[in-house]
């Protein structure tokens, strides 16, 4: 289609974690009914939180690992310890949450 992206990150975004959240790609119309009002209860939960100036949920363990992980990938690159491909491969294994290799590489 003209070599333009037909979808944007936050439509991706927004489809990973509904199918997350239900567990199947295509839930059936009663599951669906029962879990999107189930996921608005807590979206209200959270708003209602923000308003009021409630501070955040903190992130969970494996949340700032991850984080962790990628600043030092990120930063290896940056002193020239890591190849492009090799930093790439390293944020992908962050993404799909495999413990990567962040020692430089030889």
């Amino acid at each position: 289609m003209n070599g333009q992206d037909t979808t944007n990150n936050h439509a991706e975004a927004i489809n990973r974690s509904t199918q997350r959240f239900f567990g199947v790609e295509h839930p059936r119309l009663w599951r669906f009914k029962e879990l999107n009002l189930s996921l608005w209860r807590q979206f209200e939960t959270h708003y209602e939180q923000y308003v009021i100036g409630a501070p955040p949920c903190k992130k969970k363990k494996a949340v700032l690992s991850r984080h962790e992980r990628i600043r030092i990938i990120l930063e290896e690159l940056n002193e020239r310890q890591r190849t492009i491909e090799e930093t790439l491969r390293g944020l992908a294994s962050c993404h799909t949450d495999v413990a990567p290799d962040v020692t430089p590489p030889q």
